[in-house]
């Protein structure tokens, strides 16, 4: 038979005493209480690091919607300038002015706003 606790230097309280405690069993149930434990803190984080792996997934979709809602505006305004740029050239045609004068007149003013003639927006 193995030494009891008490013999080890270490003590256990009666009521957790068995007929044939020994060292080797109290620290057995030592090991297996810091094992349990152990395994909650684990669970608890993989919960936490759950819960953020979905918390960034929800930002990433919010993003991405937003990000082709930006899209689709950019490219329907771009489509809507292009209509205004050719209602404008063909009444310019009708009108019988100088296209090329047109076109630089265009520049210019796209020119002094940052924007180019063919509509691509210039930062300065």
């Amino acid at each position: 038979m193995g030494l009891t606790w008490e013999e080890c230097g270490g003590y256990v309280p009666a009521m957790q005493r068995g007929p044939q405690d020994t060292a080797q069993t109290e620290m057995q149930r030592q090991a297996d209480a810091a094992e349990r434990e152990t395994n909650e803190r684990l669970t608890n984080e993989v919960e936490r690091l759950t819960d953020c792996l979905k918390q960034a997934n929800l930002s990433t979709q919010h993003f991405e919607r937003e990000w082709y809602l930006a899209c689709d505006e950019i490219e329907r305004l771009t489509e809507a300038l292009q209509v205004a740029r050719d209602a404008v050239y063909y009444d310019a045609f009708q009108l019988g002015w100088d296209i090329d004068r047109l076109d630089e007149v265009l520049a210019h003013n796209a020119t002094l706003s940052g924007v180019s003639a063919a509509g691509e927006h210039h930062d300065e």
